[in-house]
């Protein structure tokens, strides 16, 4: 064996290892909020209170090709009272790619180490990685683009999520990129059947598509679909987002509006 193979396979042990201790160190440990134990408080803040709670929760996750239009739909949904979408975390796609090889490769039998105990791992972290992003409220939301490279797995840790597609013409997706001077990494649109296979995923898992010219022409009629979508109530807030910029709306100083 190769040093640098050497490296790889322990460094993947290593860190399976470390997330087989947060598993047994947070089990019953993900906080999540509980909208039935609000708390009358007079703290912007203080009106929810956590709670332990598993991977079951409706979560939302907005994902898409960089430049596609994520960035406006997350400060959108982030605008509304009810839900906290918070800006990119570059942790849980990441951690999802990497995770990948484990599950594609299929060891997971080794000593006992099943799906479901890598499942119930990558989970747990992923929501303390969101729970702990930013302020609380009662819908959680994570918008990272590439995790829609990862929708497969993502919904067998997360079953009740919503999961939001943000699709832009090609053209200007691809100029924008060139603009911005924006790197690219990990979409195959060169390969019939890899493309195919990640429709088909998106199809299966019932991905809400929410198009970035509609959004911009007609935004109250898309968030309003939208809202439906995720099951919560419309409101007038998520229209005007630009006015809570420093206020609610926590946008990291990267992120533009049509990224």
């Amino acid at each position: 064996m190769r040093a640098t193979d050497f490296w790889k396979v322990y460094s993947a042990l290593i860190t399976l290892l470390l997330f087989l201790f947060f598993l047994l160190h947070m089990k019953q440990r993900t906080y999540i909020l509980d909208i039935n134990e609000a708390l009358s408080s007079s703290e912007e803040d203080g009106r929810y209170k956590r709670r332990l709670f598993g991977n079951d929760e409706a979560l939302i996750f907005v994902g898409g090709i960089p430049r596609s239009g994520t960035t406006l739909i997350r400060a959108m949904l982030d605008a509304h009272k009810d839900i906290r979408c918070g800006g990119e975390t570059h942790i849980i796609p990441a951690f999802l790619s990497f995770m990948g090889s484990w599950w594609d490769q299929k060891w997971t039998a080794l000593n006992g180490v099943t799906t479901e105990v890598l499942n119930d791992a990558s989970s747990a972290f992923i929501m303390e990685v969101i729970a702990k992003h930013g302020k609380l409220a009662p819908r959680l939301c994570n918008k990272d683009p590439y995790t829609a490279l990862q929708l497969p797995a993502l919904h067998r840790m997360f079953p009740n999520a919503k999961y939001i597609l943000m699709l832009r013409d090609g053209r200007a997706i691809v100029h924008s990129l060139i603009d911005r001077q924006v790197p690219v990494m990990g979409w195959n649109v060169s390969d019939p059947q890899v493309i195919y296979e990640r429709r088909a995923n998106y199809e299966r898992i019932s991905t809400f598509h929410v198009y970035y010219e509609r959004l911009v022409q007609r935004p109250e009629i898309e968030m309003r679909r939208v809202l439906a979508f995720v099951d919560v109530p419309f409101s007038e807030d998520v229209l005007h987002h630009h006015e809570q910029i420093g206020k609610e709306v926590d946008l990291n100083s990267y992120e533009s509006f049509i990224s």
